[in-house]
């Protein structure tokens, strides 16, 4: 009984957090772009961003009820020649049970400065995503008259609003906004649930040595999610964090490390109390 009634919250989660916002990155605390695309990564002396992201879900002793491959996403940040604007390109490529999904984005942020010192600022920014969702007819398991594949195209929208005065931070964003679908026989088959985040942090340092970054990610999908975690950083060669995510009772633990001064790699994993399913995030970004 506990075994089935665990099953039922894995495929619950599954469907929740996944469903077609597939990437749900980890390691996002230094980098929060894809949660929200008015947040921008880079510092002043900093020109380009890039980064390449994958996750890997797994299941164990459950491969016949789900086998995913890993999700891979690719993202570019630029500044343009003002410093206070920003485009945004990237690309994204996930497979499911019978069907995959390959997105192709670009944005544009601008950041305002405000106050008598310019101290504080906010960034706005949107971004549109076209996605073509490949369909395979024979993997699906309902009946119905299409077989072979079928290419689905449908196209979404994100905005975001970010703000920055010293050391704390606060934002908000929706992601497919528009919340498009793919359709058949009148019904809906695939769709972009919409989604709504929230995040705040704060940054204390201790002799320019050592910091400390409480923060918070709120995230609305069908459900709620929130993520409460802890921050720290090392000499600003070490970066490690834990993130309790509280419907799941999912810990999520992280550890980045400054390899030269514009190459830095990051590595997470979780678990959770309730579901067997577990997660390794990496991330390689290369900025200058």
């Amino acid at each position: 009984m506990r075994k089935a009634f665990l099953i039922l919250l894995t495929f619950m989660a599954f469907s929740f957090s996944y469903g077609q916002s597939s990437l749900r990155p980890n390691i996002y605390f230094q980098d929060m772009n894809y949660y929200n695309t008015a947040a921008i990564p880079l510092k002043d002396d900093q020109k380009l961003n890039f980064s390449l992201y994958t996750k890997y879900r797994f299941v164990e002793n459950e491969k016949h009820l789900w086998n995913k491959p890993p999700v891979f996403s690719l993202n570019h940040i630029g500044s343009l020649k003002n410093k206070a604007s920003f485009y945004n390109i990237g690309i994204l490529s996930d497979q499911y049970s019978f069907y995959s999904r390959n997105t192709v984005y670009a944005g544009y942020t601008h950041k305002f400065e405000l106050g008598k010192n310019k101290n504080h600022t906010i960034s706005l920014g949107g971004r549109l995503a076209f996605n073509l969702d490949l369909i395979d007819w024979d993997k699906f398991q309902l009946s119905y008259s299409e077989s072979g594949k079928s290419l689905k195209p449908n196209a979404d929208m994100d905005l975001g609003a970010f703000y920055q005065f010293k050391n704390f931070s606060f934002g908000i964003a929706t992601k497919n906004m528009i919340g498009t679908s793919v359709k058949l026989d009148g019904e809906k088959l695939l769709m972009n649930q919409r989604e709504f985040y929230v995040n705040t942090s704060y940054q204390f340092h201790i002799k320019d040595k050592f910091e400390i970054t409480p923060f918070l990610l709120y995230r609305k999908e069908i459900m709620s999610e929130l993520d409460i975690g802890l921050h720290l950083g090392f000499f600003k060669r070490v970066h490690t964090t834990y993130q309790l995510r509280l419907i799941q009772l999912r810990h999520i633990f992280t550890l980045q490390g400054q390899i030269s001064q514009s190459l830095s790699i990051g590595l997470a994993f979780d678990y959770s109390n309730l579901l067997s399913d577990k997660n390794f995030d990496a991330v390689i970004r290369y900025t200058f």
